[in-house]
Order: C-alpha cells, then structure tokens, then sequence
C-alpha cells in the first residue's frame, strides 16, 4: 500500500465547496429532461424552464445520504470489489474508437476488439474489473451495440463490469440482462451488480441521455460513477481553483438528483478535468496540471465521505513511446497516491481516449501491478 498524501489545504477544500454552493446556488444548474426537473421541483428547489437553483442546504443534505463505500457484486463472488475507503479498483481503458496497432497503423475498433480486451482484463491479476465501453465496437449497429458489449462482459469473463449510459432505454436493458443472471432485480437492488459513467456536459449542463441513465440506475439500486469534464481555459476557467469549483458543483448536482430518487444510491465522486491546448483546442490528459486535479478531486471526494473515481494511465501521445509511458506513470500514480478509488482508463489508452492499444494494455497492467 502506497502512502497517501494531499494537496490541498482543508480551509482550500472549504473554499472550493463554498464556491460550488454559490455557483449552484446564483446560477444554477441545466437539466433536459423532464423527469428530473419533477423530481427537483417536488423537492422544493426553484425551477426555471430548464434550470434549477439549489439551496445549500438541500445540496449538503442530499450528499450525506450517499454511502462512503459499498460493494460491487461479481458473477464469481471472489471478485466481489468494495468500493471506498482505502481499497483501489483498476480497470481497462473506456470509450476508444481505434485500435492502435503495433506497427504505428490505426484502424476503427470492433467486436472482436472488445471481446479481447474483456478476456485481458479478465486473465490480469491487476485489472479488478473489466470496465465498460473499451472499445467502441463500430462493426457493429449501433441500437444493439450496448447488447453486444453486456453479453461479451458476461460471457468472457467472470469479473465486474459497467453498464451502458446512452440514455433511459439503454440503461435498462442492462439491467434487465444482469437481472436474469443475477436471479431478478429485486436482487440486484439490495446487492448492486453494474456501474455506469454519468458525465455532466460542461459547463453546468446534464443532457437528456445522461440523465435517463441516472435515473434508471438510482431506481434499480445500481452504482453511478458522476463525473465532470471541465477543459480549463475552453469550458471552464483557465485558474485550477475554477475549474475544481465548476467541476465540484456539476458533480453535487447529480449526486443530489441521484439520493433525491433513491436516498442511500451508490454514487462514485467522478473527475476527468483536465487542461485544454491552446494551440489546438484539443484536451490535454497528459499534463502535469491534469496529475493536480486528479489528487485534487480524491481529497475534495474524502471532504464528501463519498468514493473517487479519477486518473489512469492518461496521456496525450499518439503513439506506444515514451511520452506515452511517463505520462500514465505520472497519472496513474497520483491517482494511486491520493487515494482514487475508481481508477478507469488504467490500462491501454491513447492520445487523450482517442485510441486503445494491446501493446500499451500490457505496459500499463505492468505499472499498475507495481503500484498495488
């Protein structure tokens, strides 16, 4: 076990949660989607069209209710994953179109891809779980895709694994596939089985799709990872301290929706903000800056009692090289020092989660071995 350390003061963390309060408190909080804005208004919060103003202490309340840690229940219990406290979970890297072969080349993932890198993380002794989209299987349909990708992660491996965000409809087929495995959703609500990645879509922002999975899963009794994704300097300050800020009041915003539909809802506190290069646009995963707000959002996620996901084997390289290699140590190991406690992407990705690659799948399942 690795020490822990922060980088934060907690009269800092204070201020970032004061400012996040402020923000969702004076500006508010957009929510397409019907449904969620009759939850918050049978909750008393003020409801404008589409945006939502909270109060303080309806946000402080609706945190308390998440739990500190639960645990994730495998098809072979000896894979049974507790999530919080001082435990760790690493997994694949998520939602990669491209495969990035050995030899340089680049091509569209496929089922084939996806099937593998289940089977990968299945046989590694480091990987806790086998993730969810890790490779966007493009070969096939795309209204039976998220089907495909539940069978494979049943059938290839015996470990946990995610089910699909794309929206209400989605969600629920995984939960009814996981259910006739698991023996009914009556059961799977008392033992969550499935994890989802609920985004925010910055700034201060939650789109129909997501939040239809949000909800069918805080329903259902199932985890939901709710992450923000700020790119300093283009959607959200350029200052890391604004960026938290933002980052922290899109986050308790979708932990308040999740325990408003279902108090006691697993949630994991989720961060993927990173900076923004300014001579592209693009996101930069593989800065120094990026490594600051990972330890960052595990101390601000122990503030709220509430489990950390953040971190990986995050780069910005389009190619296996060395840039690719010091850049997911530096990553993965402020996620392992901070204490994240859901570490997605650990293993494979490229080039800012454009790319998956097997060569770079072994390097990282290497480093995260080192890291345990």
């Amino acid at each position: 076990m690795l020490p822990k350390y922060d980088v934060l003061t907690q009269e800092q963390v204070q201020i970032i949660h004061d400012e996040s309060i402020k923000i969702l408190e004076e500006v508010g909080m957009d929510f397409d989607y019907e449904p969620a804005l009759e939850v918050f208004k049978a909750q008393g919060q003020k409801v404008e069209g589409n945006r939502v103003h909270f109060t303080r202490e309806f946000i402080e309340g609706k945190v308390k209710l998440a739990p500190s840690e639960f645990t994730l229940h495998a098809r072979n219990p000896e894979h049974n994953l507790i999530c919080g406290g001082e435990n760790i979970i690493y997994m694949p890297g998520y939602g990669a179109p491209f495969i990035q072969l050995a030899d340089g080349t680049r091509r569209k993932s496929t089922m084939q891809d996806y099937d593998n890198i289940v089977k990968l993380a299945g046989a590694s002794k480091n990987m806790h779980m086998t993730g969810g989209t890790v490779a966007e299987p493009q070969d096939i349909p795309d209204e039976i895709r998220h089907l495909k990708m539940i069978y494979s992660s049943i059938k290839n491996s015996d470990k946990c694994f995610m089910g699909s965000a794309e929206g209400r409809e989605r969600a629920e087929d995984s939960i009814e596939m996981v259910s006739l495995l698991f023996g009914g959703k009556e059961v799977i609500k008392e033992k969550p089985v499935l994890i989802s990645l609920i985004n925010s879509l910055t700034p201060l922002k939650y789109d129909e799709r997501m939040l239809g999975a949000l909800m069918a899963y805080a329903e259902a009794g199932q985890a939901v990872v709710i992450a923000s994704l700020v790119m300093a300097g283009s959607t959200g300050p350029a200052a890391l301290v604004g960026t938290l800020a933002l980052q922290n009041a899109e986050v308790l915003a979708g932990i308040a929706l999740a325990q408003s539909i279902n108090p006691g809802t697993p949630v994991v506190y989720g961060s993927t903000s990173a900076l923004s290069d300014m001579r592209n646009g693009s996101l930069s995963i593989g800065s120094p800056e990026c490594a600051l707000f990972i330890s960052a959002s595990a101390q601000i996620a122990r503030f709220y009692g509430v489990p950390s996901r953040s971190g990986g084997g995050l780069n910005d390289s389009k190619i296996v090289d060395a840039q690719a290699g010091y850049e997911s140590m530096m990553t993965l190991m402020a996620a392992s020092v901070t204490g994240i406690n859901f570490v997605l992407h650990t293993a494979g990705i490229l080039q800012y989660f454009m790319a998956i690659s097997y060569e770079k799948f072994m390097m990282d399942d290497e480093m995260a071995g080192m890291l345990l």
